[in-house]
C-alpha cells in the first residue's frame, strides 16, 4: 500500500493490529514487550524498516521499555523515529 503525503493512513490489517494492541497495553508492559516486538516485525516486513508508519509503534515500545528500565534500547527506538520522520519531512520540502 502506497503512503500518502497527506498523512499517515492504515491499511485494515494495520488498524487490526493495533486495536489488538491498545489491548495489550492494559496489561503490564512487561507482558506485552513481546507483541509489540512482533508488531514491529511485521510493520517491518509489511511497509520496509525505513517507513514512517512504523514511528507509532517504535514510540509505544519505546515508552515501555523505559519503564521497564532498558533506557538504552529504549533511546535507539526512539532515535530510530525521529530520523524517519525528519526523513519523512525533508521528501515533502
Amino acid at each position: 500500500m502506497a503512503e500518502s503525503q497527506a498523512g499517515l493512513w492504515m491499511s485494515a490489517k494495520e488498524r487490526d493490529r493495533l486495536k489488538v494492541l491498545h489491548e495489550v497495553r492494559n496489561w503490564n508492559m512487561g507482558r506485552a514487550e513481546p507483541y509489540y516486538r512482533k508488531l514491529l516485525a511485521l510493520q517491518e516486513k509489511d511497509f520496509g524498516a525505513d517507513s514512517r508508519r512504523l514511528c507509532p509503534t517504535l514510540e509505544v515500545l519505546a515508552t515501555g521499555l523505559t519503564n521497564l528500565g532498558h533506557l538504552d534500547e529504549a533511546q535507539q527506538l526512539r532515535r530510530r523515529s525521529q530520523v524517519l520522520m525528519m526523513a519523512m519531512n525533508q521528501k515533502r520540502q
